[in-house]
């Protein structure tokens, strides 16, 4: 369950609000900040569960990491010893290859996952990740975007021309960035920097955004390395930067703060005023950043990136899509909806959003399509209806 905020538990928490509080035991496996904390509580809260209550279905998100694998291994040696009908909804990719190259624990992950009853995986290209286990009975569930989108937005609107009025708007940076070798006294750090709540009135129509985990491997540093390149080119663009600093596999915490950091004070000496951090944004501000917005940059890498929640939330707010060909993106991502560009690559970023900026018709229709197909093909109602008919299936 949400904090912190991941497409991960942005997906569950809808398919818990939809049971009556009597009908389920929830473990929350962020309790805590720390992994270890986290893996002890659910252990602990699973063979709880598993000796106080009487249930018949578990639903569960499988792990893709050894430590996480040992959290769950509770979780399923359990429920096969007791034969509840197992769930499980994979949210993103490389269950395949984490059993592949599973190691001493290959074994054991063999024999924990040999009577899951129901896989649920987000696009048919994924059907593959359970490849290993012909048990598994696999259905394709597509992500989808908050309720609250649906709540605070008119059916057919794009950025440019029929938003509602503003939720959030910029006028001005959230605050300013210092270079990093001479702070003053007073300096706020980027990790700990306030938002800016001011209403506005209109939509930027050359506005772009990022919006993700600022993390190495979603891209965060491409994203601002192609910033200037755009700006150089194109005087009347802004640029927007939410979400909090996070460590990955690739780079420490410390470090990308210090690169993101120094990165940003560049940006801000050569361009002030048009380049805005606004650390973690949700709720309506966040609907408001996706609606003024004509562009959404998503630039990483990741190895579980699937079928992105901000991709899907971007797309209902009419925003035109710049993303990487990664993993299963092409799958989502086709010329109707934006562009794609190779990873790594902060020139080929800076390219797309430039074309799309000096073709307004094209990107007038990508946004308006963008809408239509999100509504479509990724309603929150759609989803919550599916998940729950596959839990409740006799």
């Amino acid at each position: 369950m949400p904090p912190p905020y991941t497409g991960q538990s942005a997906m569950f928490a809808p398919v818990v609000s939809a049971f009556d509080p009597r009908e389920v035991i929830v473990i929350n496996i962020t309790r805590f900040k720390t992994p270890l904390p986290n893996t002890l509580w659910t252990i602990l809260s699973t063979l709880w569960a598993f000796l106080i209550y009487r249930f018949h279905t578990v639903y569960f998100t499988p792990s893709r990491s050894k430590m996480g694998f040992v959290k769950d291994l509770p979780l399923l040696f359990l429920g096969r010893w007791t034969g509840k009908r197992m769930i499980a909804h994979l949210h993103g990719t490389n269950f395949r290859s984490f059993f592949e190259t599973g190691g001493i624990l290959k074994p054991l992950i063999r024999y924990g996952y040999r009577n899951i009853d129901t896989g649920i995986v987000l696009l048919e290209e994924m059907r593959d990740e359970f490849i290993h286990f012909p048990n598994v009975k696999v259905g394709v569930v597509p992500n989808c975007y908050d309720q609250s989108f649906d709540l605070n937005l008119p059916s057919g609107s794009t950025p440019i021309d029929s938003a509602p009025e503003a939720v959030t708007h910029l006028e001005h940076a959230p605050f300013d960035f210092v270079p990093s070798c001479s702070p003053p006294t007073n300096a706020v750090s980027i990790d700990s920097a306030p938002h800016d709540s001011a209403q506005g009135a209109g939509t930027h129509p050359e506005q772009i955004l990022y919006l993700s985990a600022l993390m190495h491997s979603k891209g965060i540093l491409e994203f601002l390395d192609a910033i200037p390149l755009v700006l150089d080119k194109r005087p009347t663009a802004n640029f927007v930067i939410a979400g909090a600093l996070r460590a990955d596999a690739s780079m420490g915490l410390k470090e990308i703060t210090g690169q993101v950091q120094r990165r940003l004070n560049v940006l801000n000496e050569r361009y002030p005023g048009r380049v805005h951090y606004m650390g973690l944004v949700t709720g309506k501000e966040k609907i408001g950043l996706l609606r003024d917005s004509a562009i959404f940059v998503m630039p990483g890498w990741h190895p579980s990136e699937a079928l992105p929640v901000s991709v899907i939330e971007a797309m209902r707010t009419g925003t035109a899509i710049v993303a990487t060909r990664h993993n299963f993106i092409p799958a989502i991502i086709g010329p109707q909806n934006g562009i794609l560009v190779e990873p790594h690559a902060a020139r080929a970023i800076a390219e797309a959003v430039i074309n799309l900026l000096e073709d307004p018709e094209r990107l007038k229709t990508i946004q308006e399509h963008n809408v239509a197909h999100a509504i479509q093909k990724y309603s929150p109602a759609r989803y919550r209806e599916t998940i729950i008919h596959i839990i409740k299936e006799v």
